[in-house]
């Protein structure tokens, strides 16, 4: 069995969202994403992140980042070229920090594997 999608337009588009501490055991957020091609869902996710963020933003920039690494290598496994992989996320300061090097300096404490978002 095999998914089948026709034409030239469909594109994999990813969408990210985080609770912030929302576990009350360890204070680790939540990660959510979701990957659509066409009119459907290819993948969902909700899980822990993997450390405790100390912000809002910091948990809604290691979702993002997170995400961003799993949607490349999605398209990798599809052998799908796209120009430019969509990530849309509902967090402004984790748009303006990915788009703008001038916040990285009030953000160093954020581990630098994180940025890896900026470069994509």
């Amino acid at each position: 069995m095999a998914l089948c999608y026709n034409g030239t337009d469909v594109q994999l588009l990813g969408y990210v969202d985080s609770d912030f501490a929302d576990d009350v055991d360890s204070r680790r957020s939540i990660t959510g994403y979701v990957f659509t091609m066409g009119s459907g869902v290819m993948i969902w996710v909700s899980s822990l992140q993997k450390i405790v963020s100390l912000s809002t933003m910091e948990a809604e920039y290691v979702t993002a980042t997170e995400t961003c690494k799993q949607l490349i290598y999605f398209l990798k496994e599809l052998r799908k070229e796209q120009k430019a992989p969509l990530l849309h996320s509902d967090s402004q300061c984790t748009i303006d920090l990915t788009n703008n090097l001038v916040y990285h300096d009030r953000t160093k404490y954020i581990d630098v594997r994180y940025h890896f978002i900026c470069s994509c």
